[in-house]
């Protein structure tokens, strides 16, 4: 998460402290390009209307100037894009490692979820305990849950599985709204699958903040249901740098 979370705070302050010199560089390039349309006579062609060179001037102007301006937006739009869908994937990788570890945790919940889940033979050894036949087949389970649930059937199934006493959790500003992750959830897969490229996406940084404080509401679901706590020895070194 911290890694993660790093990356995305890193990607938006360089990508948007870089802009006011992109700007000046696009619009450089995109000078150079209209300034060749006008002296190949291609602008006169391809746009309806010019009548004498004062006509010409305000039109390639005008047209340096939109391009100018898109290709920043279209930067913008791409940052925010980048962020969500990265910000949707650290969230849905914790709750998958929230759920496999309450295989440990909470093994009556996984015992009664696979109580129908035929058995191989094969899977039956010599000397193997009850625990022993059901670990892989538990574990077999949480990958498929890991690999095809969606982000809200693995937060619907962390509820069914946390049940943390009435009181002890923190008093926040949040409040799990899966209507909320639902509709990011869909912007996600819009911008995967390209409809959302090149579009405005409103409200970034609050629905980054949405995404965020969900992953801290579910440790905070972990940690006061099975006292889930992070040890610092086994933490991977930030891959950030201090200046970000």
């Amino acid at each position: 998460m911290v890694n993660g979370w790093a990356t995305i705070d890193c990607l938006r302050t360089v990508s948007y402290a870089g802009i006011p010199y992109a700007k000046q560089v696009v619009a450089a390039e995109d000078r150079s390009l209209v300034a060749s349309l006008i002296s190949s006579g291609n602008l006169e062609k391809f746009i309806i209307g010019i009548k004498d060179e004062g006509d010409l001037q305000r039109t390639g102007d005008f047209l340096r100037e939109k391009l100018t301006e898109q290709a920043i937006k279209n930067a913008a739009y791409s940052i925010d894009a980048a962020s969500l869908v990265f910000a949707h994937t650290i969230l849905d990788d914790a709750l998958s490692a929230f759920l496999e570890i309450t295989s440990q945790v909470a093994p009556a919940f996984w015992r009664k979820r696979i109580e129908k889940k035929k058995i191989e033979v094969s899977e039956l050894k010599d000397d193997c305990s009850f625990a022993e036949i059901l670990s892989p087949i538990i574990a077999k389970e949480i990958a498929t849950i890991r690999r095809n649930a969606s982000l809200i059937e693995k937060c619907n199934l962390l509820h069914q599985i946390c049940k943390p006493k009435a009181g002890t959790m923190p008093a926040t500003d949040y409040k799990f709204d899966s209507a909320i992750l639902l509709k990011l959830d869909q912007v996600r897969h819009d911008v995967i699958h390209g409809d959302q490229l090149g579009k405005e996406m409103p409200e970034t940084e609050k629905n980054l903040k949405y995404l965020r404080d969900t992953w801290n509401y579910f440790f905070m679901l972990m940690h006061k249901s099975f006292g889930l706590r992070i040890d610092p020895a086994v933490m991977s070194k930030p891959r950030f740098s201090p200046n970000c």
